[in-house]
């Protein structure tokens, strides 16, 4: 039997064929597209270069087509079998006999590996993500965007590329003061036994803003003046313990959820390091940044912005406030320098330490006395950031423009996301309304629990608890990644904790079946030496076909996913591929087949696992043993 060669990309073969094909024709490399068509009767690949060059040959689109398909010659190529015109569309089929075979050693000899092209060039990702306010707990929107974070590096990740992930600790801001306020005001130094600290100081920070929001002309006054005494002890470095022990608390929420991070970054220590002050005298020497001598912005720093700005007649309006007129940054303002830190522009540097205790894998923090660290400038830099705040992103691109750094502004990325709300309606921090993200969590654990006793009530209490909890992570994550970014999402749990449909659990079902298949024939004494020496060839039935052209889909939907920062293909993805397990386990008996081909669909099925265990790994979902 000849040797059959793995292929990295499998998928990206047959695109290159058909492309081949194409190219052979006379169309140009520009007008090559390639789609899957609506229906399998149409092959596996669809091209409308006949429409687009009809102009151009003064023909219609099914002649051209018509020539087209029928120069197309087998002998020439691996994968396809045959070329069909259909009203205009050329279209590609695949010879599956001779895909298979390539496709699923190629899974086999990459294993968690596979979606990695060796041939892909290798890039440098910083993503900036969370970023949460130390001031109170987490809510369920701010798991949105540790979710399409997290995601967005370990896809990266399994893709090949490098990735540093940082974590912006906003430690002299209003929020954070205020939070240092409220303890002080409220809690008579009062110690929570039971209750985390981020809910502990949560609770009091709302009760402040409640009390700004209503408090007489006089008192509100008299806590302006309170909270500004506190933001002065901040910026002289008080307070940073208990800014920590805030943090600590939130970390917690991100290590349940599964978010990890490479370095915390301090605005303290920006300050401290004086990269603001470095980096505004950078941007003092562009035109666009100047100080008003009237108007609402006299005495400000400000930057007027370009072609984004929609109102180009009023100057007044292009402008964006960096350094307010008593001296103090905007958010906007200390944005700038950290960006250009995070590009290696700047000559200062900030200290790093290891911080102790992280809940999660090994962190480094920015601290006032460590290691100086100076960072290599990344090929993307990619800010996760809600919709609300463009605005203020785009400034921050803009300005490192102003700079004079074109290049680095053109390589960074807003991942944008629509906001998150409950059937109560939005969610405020500061009104203390929408559920935090611990409760969030236990509640889908709590409904995982009970649909966990319908279906197994065998499943001894503590591993219910354990597959409860794992069944929560992985549904709400899926559900901040299955819909396009943008989208805004209502968050209902009934719906997100589901064994039917496009969710978390969904797929953690389907890998317990496979799973399941695999461990009754190892248990049934079928030999792993002969499953992975089973004859391929015998893989004929189209749910089979289709399965293995899923699975060979992986590396290009991991491509996909970071050309456009589009997360919901790889959630997409991995839901397909659990369908097409399903009806492959529904038309092809595995365990009750002829020897040989149980052989053959049992080597499939470890190709299903693979694929699938590194396509939930990608969202991360927890795998689990049981459902």
């Amino acid at each position: 039997m000849p040797v059959t060669r793995p292929v990295p990309n499998p998928y990206a073969a047959l695109e290159d064929e058909a492309a081949s094909f194409l190219l052979s024709r006379g169309v140009p490399a520009d007008l090559i597209q390639l789609a899957s068509p609506p229906e399998p009767e149409f092959g596996e690949l669809s091209s409308n270069a006949a429409f687009l060059l009809a102009k151009e040959y003064r023909r219609s689109p099914r002649e051209i087509a018509d020539d087209m398909a029928s120069a197309f010659d087998a002998r020439k190529f691996e994968f396809l079998s045959r070329v069909e015109a259909a009203n205009g569309f050329t279209n590609f089929f695949l010879d599956y006999e001779a895909f298979v075979p390539r496709a699923l050693i190629g899974i086999e000899a990459a294993g968690s590996e596979f979606g990695q092209v060796p041939s892909a060039p290798r890039r440098s990702l910083l993503v900036e993500h969370t970023s949460v306010n130390p001031n109170k707990e987490w809510h369920v929107g701010h798991l949105r965007n540790a979710v399409i974070g997290d995601t967005l590096v370990r896809v990266a990740r399994q893709h090949g590329d490098v990735v540093e992930v940082q974590n912006y600790i906003d430690d002299t801001g209003r929020q954070a003061a205020e939070a240092v306020l409220a303890l002080r005001l409220y809690s008579a130094g009062e110690d929570p036994a039971d209750e985390k600290f981020d809910e502990f100081v949560g609770r009091y920070y709302v009760r402040l803003n409640l009390e700004l929001s209503e408090a007489p002309a006089e008192r509100k006054v008299e806590l302006e003046q309170a909270l500004l005494s506190v933001l002065h002890e901040m910026e002289q470095g008080l307070h940073r313990g208990l800014v920590e022990r805030i943090l600590r608390a939130q970390l917690e929420t991100g290590a349940r959820i599964g978010a990890t991070y490479d370095l915390l970054v301090w605005e303290s220590d920006i300050v401290k390091a004086q990269l603001l002050d470095e980096a505004l005298a950078i941007l003092k020497r562009s035109p666009r940044v100047f100080v008003p001598s009237e108007g609402a912005y006299q005495g400000a720093l400000v930057i007027e912005l370009g072609s984004h700005q929609p109102d180009p007649e009023n100057r007044e309006a292009q402008v964006r406030v960096l350094v307010r007129s008593n001296g103090i940054p905007t958010y906007t303002g200390k944005d700038l320098p950290y960006m250009m830190w995070k590009f290696g522009l700047l000559k200062a540097q900030l200290d790093i330490c290891d911080f102790e205790g992280s809940p999660a894998t090994p962190v480094r923090t920015s601290c006032p006395s460590g290691v100086p660290y100076h960072p290599k400038a990344p090929d993307v830099v990619v800010n996760v950031v809600a919709e609300h705040q463009g605005l203020q992103q785009q400034t921050v691109i803009e300005g490192l423009e102003a700079a004079g750094y074109a290049d680095e502004a053109g390589r960074v990325h807003h991942l944008s996301y629509g906001m998150v709300s409950q059937a109560a309606g939005k969610i405020s921090g500061r009104k203390g309304s929408g559920s935090s993200a611990d409760t969030v969590m236990d509640e889908a654990a709590a409904v995982a629990r009970r649909r966990i006793m319908e279906k197994r009530p065998d499943i001894p209490e503590a591993e219910r608890e354990a597959i409860a909890e794992a069944i929560a992570v992985g549904s709400i994550r899926y559900l901040m990644v299955q819909y396009s970014p943008v989208k805004p999402i209502v968050f209902d749990l009934e719906d997100v904790v589901s064994f039917e449909g496009n969710t978390g659990l969904y797929l953690q079902y389907a890998l317990v079946r496979v799973s399941s298949i695999l461990r009754r024939a190892d248990e049934s004494g079928i030999s792993a030496v002969d499953v992975a020496a089973a004859d391929l060839s015998l893989l004929g039935h189209h749910a089979e076909h289709a399965l293995v052209l899923q699975l060979a889909r992986f590396p290009q939907a991991l491509s996909d996913t970071l050309r456009t920062f589009s997360l919901n293909i790889a959630a997409e993805y991995a839901n397909i591929l659990a369908a097409k397990f399903s009806q492959f386990y529904r038309d092809c008996p595995i365990m009750s087949a002829e020897p040989e081909l149980r052989l053959a669909r049992l080597r499939l099925l470890r190709a299903v696992q693979t694929v699938l265990t590194n396509a939930v790994g990608v969202l991360g979902i927890p795998v689990v043993t049981k459902l």
